[in-house]
């Protein structure tokens, strides 16, 4: 499964952001509208390869977060899959998820619901003002069951 060789990204599966909404339910009273777009994940842009199983790498080519009303989110990464013993080049993939958000001052909540067997949980993200935000992402490693952290950094769409 595509989702096992990005384990950064299983549980960024498409963010689904959500936080209050003004009462007519146009859309977050609080600002949060539009595109974001992924430039870095830990500091290193993209795109960005990740080992795979049996020789591959994976790369994540893309990554946005879109807020929309009713305080979601839409969470989308664009990967491709390339095998390094025979060359072999897969097509991108996008991997999209919704989530709901809260946001409270500067900090953003994106809540991850139970799946399966897992407990469901919480990333928190700052935010200096609306023009770029900082993830903190919970990365359950599929092997092992470890858990690591990631910094995304996400900037504003023109």
């Amino acid at each position: 499964m595509q989702r096992q060789l990005w384990p950064g990204l299983v549980l960024l599966t498409a963010a689904a952001v959500a936080l209050a909404c003004g009462g007519d339910g146009t859309g977050p009273s609080n600002g949060l509208s539009g595109r974001y777009d992924l430039v870095s994940v830990d500091g290193q842009v993209l795109p960005l390869g990740t080992t795979g199983a049996f020789g591959t790498v994976v790369y994540l080519r893309r990554g946005v977060i879109e807020f929309h009303s009713r305080g979601r989110l839409v969470d989308i990464h664009d990967m491709q899959t390339i095998n390094l013993i025979t060359g072999d080049t897969q097509p991108v993939i996008s991997d999209t998820a919704a989530y709901a958000y809260r946001k409270s001052g500067s900090t953003l909540l994106v809540i991850h619901p139970a799946f399966d067997l897992a407990a469901g949980y919480t990333d928190t993200a700052a935010m200096a003002d609306d023009s770029a935000l900082v993830l903190k992402r919970r990365v359950v490693l599929p092997m092992t069951g470890g858990v690591v952290w990631q910094e995304l950094l996400y900037v504003r769409a023109p």
